[in-house]
């Protein structure tokens, strides 16, 4: 299978410039078998599964959440829906985040865990930062744990932020020491070079900080992936 992870779209206002048709358009160009939309809310996931359906592309359906951790620092997680189960569950995180204010933990996530897929994006997250500060048994312990509460896997990145490649390397080969799953992940802000002053502008009105990201890449995955077809 080919195709792309950590798709995020116009309807993340404020910190993407990708209109969803130039999405799919870009799918259909690079012989994708599946797509991925992975916004802050819900609100484009029809009309995207609407799309990629009208054109043979398989899509994954997830949404992007900021929670604030055990270090009292803000990580992100990916949820994926499994199934039209894990859609619904999907939907009513969504209208939790719409409706409450951070701070929150994971705690919230707990009646809505079932039919979903869990994926710590490592450079945004706690995991990132007990690995970098060398909290070895604090690392392991936070991975076990994630492992045990929920369908979990470490989404790390060989191509965003390549200033943290080595760590992303490294944090592999720690997971699979550990028996956690990975899956790789590419966050595109921008589909070609020149929309990268449009991002840019965005991140400045929104007041983020500005990221280097390569435009749209694909990854072919295994059949025992996250991402697999039946």
């Amino acid at each position: 299978m080919k195709g792309f992870l950590y798709g995020q779209t116009e309807y993340n206002l404020l910190s993407n410039s990708i209109h969803l048709k130039d999405y799919i358009d870009t799918a259909k160009k690079h012989s994708f078998t599946f797509l991925s939309m992975t916004d802050k809310n819900m609100y484009g996931s029809y009309k995207f599964y609407q799309e990629c359906v009208s054109n043979q592309i398989k899509p994954i359906i997830g949404i992007e959440i900021t929670y604030v951790d055990d270090d009292s620092f803000k990580s992100k997680l990916l949820a994926y829906a499994l199934n039209e189960e894990g859609y619904k569950n999907l939907l009513k995180i969504s209208t939790f985040l719409a409706t409450h204010e951070e701070p929150y933990g994971l705690e919230f996530l707990e009646p809505f865990r079932k039919n979903i897929a869990f994926v710590a994006v490592y450079n945004e997250s706690i995991i990132e930062r007990l690995h970098y500060s060398k909290a070895e048994q604090d690392l392991n312990l936070k991975l076990k744990q994630l492992q045990t509460y929920f369908n979990f896997y470490v989404g790390y990145s060989f191509t965003n932020r390549l200033d943290r490649l080595n760590a992303n390397q490294e944090i592999c080969s720690i997971a699979h020491k550990l028996g956690v799953k990975t899956v790789p992940l590419h966050n595109c802000r921008y589909l070609n070079n020149e929309d990268k002053i449009i991002y840019e502008a965005l991140c400045q009105i929104a007041g983020n900080p500005v990221f280097f990201y390569k435009p749209i890449r694909s990854f072919k995955c295994k059949s025992g992936d996250l991402f697999h077809s039946t």
